[in-house]
């Protein structure tokens, strides 16, 4: 089993419209980098919908994510 990636080491490897996962299981979509230090980023939630005909939908109400709560990037 490999072993998990450390994406508060990898922060600056992250980007806007990479989709990761948090420690909770809630799939969300990097959108910018919140003002400060610049670690922290603003994200979209993606709400599962089983009457939507893509499952459901991304909702941009600027939740915020530390990359250290990253358990999971789609693709990596």
């Amino acid at each position: 089993m490999a072993a998990a990636i450390d994406w508060y080491d990898r922060r600056d490897e992250l980007e806007p419209g990479m989709v990761v996962v948090d420690f909770s299981g809630t799939k969300l979509r990097l959108d910018h980098r919140v003002p400060g230090d610049g670690t922290n980023w603003a994200c979209d939630v993606w709400y599962t919908r089983e009457d939507r005909p893509e499952g459901g939908f991304w909702c941009a109400d600027e939740h915020t994510i530390h990359p250290g709560d990253i358990v999971s990037v789609e693709g990596k």
